[in-house]
């Protein structure tokens, strides 16, 4: 080995006419080319942002394989392994979606309440358009809670489906390992057996749909106390001219507690346990039946 091919010291710097960095630099990137020819950066990935990257067997193959011909490589374990990365991964996805989406709809309403208060500090002109322009963003703003509340439980819905799919690999692969290790299953926590049905009362979950279904519930009741008056208020009033008064707020309370035991009633039937129960046995049922095919 010549002088020149001799390989960098561990105490030479980057100063030593730069060769050290030269020479990182350059195996950098002759690394990021095999892997931009292998297709692993054609997405970056972000260790900070989305689980890591996994190996596999078939990628690291180097022999060629004739043409037209079956790649018996690509085997059902590859196959397996792939699909539980990919539902790992849509799983971490579904929950940094709905933080994302949760707090997209806070900073709404926040603007919806500064928007608000600019609309009500407008000139006396202008008063006789400030009640239709809050009644609108009022309604406009509740539309868009029931929407937001409705994809935060399809998001936990994904979720759960992702976790599914992995608990089906993992008692798959418990079937086919039991004969050699017949307590294997006590390894894994969690499994389409122990996967908890419904949703707990106080989860994040619950707190995230239940925050947004308020806030929305809320614009609701007062875009409806701010059409009192051009709506009920024309045949309740005369009725009750002492009390009177109260009838804007009666009908805001009750148009809030409607709409608030209407998203409760829905989240309950998203995540109603018996049907959550059901799903889960006959996707038991089903594994169990491709384990013993699968058995030899």
């Amino acid at each position: 080995m010549g002088i020149d091919e001799q390989p960098p010291r561990a105490d030479q710097g980057a100063g030593d006419n730069g060769e050290t960095t030269d020479i990182d630099a350059r195996r950098e990137r002759d690394a990021r080319r095999e892997r931009r020819e292998m297709g692993e950066e054609a997405v970056p990935r972000d260790i900070l942002s989305m689980p890591a990257g996994r190996d596999a067997t078939f990628r690291e193959r180097t022999d060629e394989r004739e043409t037209h011909t079956l790649d018996a490589g690509l085997s059902l374990e590859n196959m397996l392994l792939e699909e539980f990365n990919y539902a790992s991964v849509t799983a971490y996805q579904a929950m940094e979606d709905r933080a994302r989406m949760f707090n997209l709809y806070l900073v709404l309403v926040g603007v919806l309440a500064s928007g608000l208060g600019a609309v009500f500090q407008l000139g006396s002109g202008l008063r006789q358009y400030v009640e239709p322009v809050a009644i609108v963003l009022l309604l406009l703003t509740g539309a868009l809670g029931y929407i937001f509340f409705w994809k935060l439980i399809r998001l936990r819905q994904a979720h759960r489906d992702s976790l599914i799919a992995m608990s089906k690999i993992k008692m798959f692969y418990i079937d086919q390992f039991k004969a050699q290790y017949p307590k294997i299953e006590k390894a894994f926590h969690w499994r389409l057996e122990t996967m908890p049905t419904g949703e707990k009362f106080g989860n994040v979950t619950f707190l995230v749909c239940y925050t947004t279904a308020v806030l929305g519930c809320l614009c609701f009741a007062i875009a409806a106390f701010l059409l009192y008056p051009a709506t009920l208020g024309h045949v309740l009033d005369p009725l009750a001219p002492g009390v009177a008064g109260i009838f804007p707020y009666v009908t805001a309370l009750l148009v809030w507690a409607l709409l608030l035991l209407w998203h409760v009633r829905s989240y309950r039937r998203a995540f109603n346990k018996k049907r959550t129960k059901a799903a889960l046995e006959k996707e038991v049922k089903e594994t169990e039946q491709a384990s013993v095919v699968a058995q030899p």
